[in-house]
């Protein structure tokens, strides 16, 4: 997609971001889960598609999954790989006893396909993967990262293999674009909706690689109330290349 298509859609803050999650589930009665498969088939599918050469058979995945919203769509975008045929390994940043009902849901899941599910506590040490899913910290991270993360962060970075971030990579600041250190070093970012302005700033792309945008069936109503104008994104496609 060319630079024009880039700069023809806005880019939002991460207040912006938050309010337009909360619209589209308490103003258009969206359902969470909704969104959440939405944006990991998405993540799934891109990983694949992009860095699995299309085919996830007996490929080699690790996910990092965090805390929050943005661990669950990497722990479902974990069962939809491992659907496919991926041999994925997941590594928590949280321990089980601190994940969310819904997070609980999605690990017992996982624990039921008999997919590799690790502790804060495992050492990240799988060998030779195919690709890195990086489902780690969302748009409240502020300062550097902590201690798990940070491993996890340095240790995603040693692979020198792809890795694809959702929504910013682990380090970045979503409004700013300014990375901390460490920070993932992404070598494509999908946004969901519409980017945050953290990844279109000048300079994002040494951290955040190829930009991808992913449909999650917002109302074009709900974007212009936060002051936005916009016309119709995914009229040919649900997921773009942005940059």
């Amino acid at each position: 997609m060319s630079r024009d298509l880039l700069k023809s859609i806005p880019a939002l803050t991460p207040g912006e971001r938050a309010e337009l999650g909360r619209s589209l589930v308490e103003d258009f009665g969206v359902d969470p889960i909704q969104i959440l498969e939405s944006a990991a088939r998405h993540f799934a599918h891109l990983a694949r598609d992009r860095f699995l050469a299309g085919d996830a058979t007996n490929k080699s995945v690790v996910v990092l999954a965090g805390a929050g919203g943005k661990g669950n769509v990497a722990l479902a975008a974990a069962r939809r790989l491992a659907s496919f045929g991926a041999l994925v390994e997941v590594f928590l940043l949280r321990e089980r006893s601190r994940q969310s009902a819904l997070g609980l849901r999605l690990l017992d899941t996982l624990d039921r396909m008999k997919v590799t599910v690790r502790d804060p506590s495992s050492a990240l040490a799988a060998e030779g993967p195919d690709a890195i899913l990086d489902g780690t910290v969302g748009s409240g991270l502020r300062g550097r990262p902590k201690d798990d993360l940070a491993d996890a962060v340095r240790w995603a970075n040693a692979q020198r293999i792809p890795i694809l971030s959702l929504e910013v990579p682990a380090g970045m600041d979503a409004g700013t674009g300014s990375v901390s250190s460490p920070s993932i070093k992404a070598t494509a970012t999908l946004a969901l909706a519409l980017p945050q302005k953290g990844v279109v700033t000048h300079g994002a792309e040494e951290y955040r690689g190829e930009l991808y945008l992913g449909d999650l069936g917002v109302p074009e109503i709900a974007i212009r109330r936060l002051g936005l104008k916009v016309g119709p994104i995914f009229s040919e496609t649900d997921l773009l290349r942005l940059a």
